[in-house]
């Protein structure tokens, strides 16, 4: 049996948790070590008891707690060669796992890497599998194709990115070529492109989805949640359960 919780999810930190009976994991630590411990002993886990950090690219809102929280607790980190090459301050790492996207286990989680579109070295998502219980992560993605659907097949559990709206990017604060870079194949799902995955996903089997990575100036939580839950009522698909994870604040633990 798997277990989620996403402890910071935005535009400016992110950190998940996957953990089963024996195995915990952290999926990227962008917030501070003191933040992050503060966050897994609300539910009543210590940070020294994860097993590993997972990366899923270089970016500072997923990595910047991660040197302090890897070394002060001995938590091997995971990363592609690429994603670590460009990881800040990686040279203070003194616990690195390189991994390709051949799969692997730590302790009794089955891991499969998998690449990602989006403006970073060599971004990943990742499939996680206990038992007969599984989950695909994917977030910081300019588009889905074929060859990413395949790896949420079989899982039950999605998080996945809505990150923002895009009438409001277009008439938000950000520059040109920001606003550029996130409409494009290598920048983040809009909640309208998110509501299609879902969509699809949900009616290829998968049952329960959080939705991630929310623009703090591009998107709200409701506005992001109701373009999903809209579009699932207009094509009569049901879920076992869709949220929104929170910014400052843990989600509620799902339970695959």
């Amino acid at each position: 049996m798997l277990k989620f919780c996403s402890l910071f999810s935005s535009s400016s930190a992110n950190c998940l948790l996957v953990y089963d009976e024996t195995t915990k994991i952290l999926i990227d630590c962008g917030s501070s070590l003191k933040r992050t411990s503060a966050a897994l002993l609300s539910i009543g886990i210590d940070v020294g008891d994860i097993n590993a950090i997972l990366v899923t690219h270089e970016h500072t809102d997923h990595t910047s707690g991660i040197v302090t929280t890897s070394n002060k607790h001995s938590i091997p980190v995971y990363a592609n060669s690429p994603t670590f090459n460009a990881i800040t301050g990686n040279e203070k790492i003194k616990n690195i796992k390189i991994i390709s996207t051949d799969e692997f286990d730590i302790g009794t989680l089955h891991i499969t890497p998998f690449k990602i579109p989006h403006d970073a070295a060599c971004p990943f998502g990742y499939v996680i599998k206990s038992g007969s219980s599984q989950l695909t992560i994917a977030t910081d993605l300019g588009y889905v194709d074929r060859a990413i659907l395949k790896f949420f097949t079989g899982s039950d559990f999605a998080f996945v990115e809505s990150n923002h709206d895009i009438q409001m990017l277009l008439n938000g604060p950000y520059t040109y070529p920001l606003k550029r870079r996130i409409l494009s194949d290598f920048g983040h799902l809009s909640n309208k492109a998110c509501s299609d995955l879902v969509c699809h996903l949900a009616s290829c089997g998968v049952k329960k989805f959080m939705l991630g990575h929310l623009s703090e100036s591009n998107n709200t939580p409701s506005l992001a949640l109701s373009t999903t839950v809209d579009s699932l009522k207009f094509n009569n698909i049901a879920v076992s359960s869709i949220s929104v994870a929170p910014k400052e604040e843990i989600s509620e633990i799902i339970t695959i």
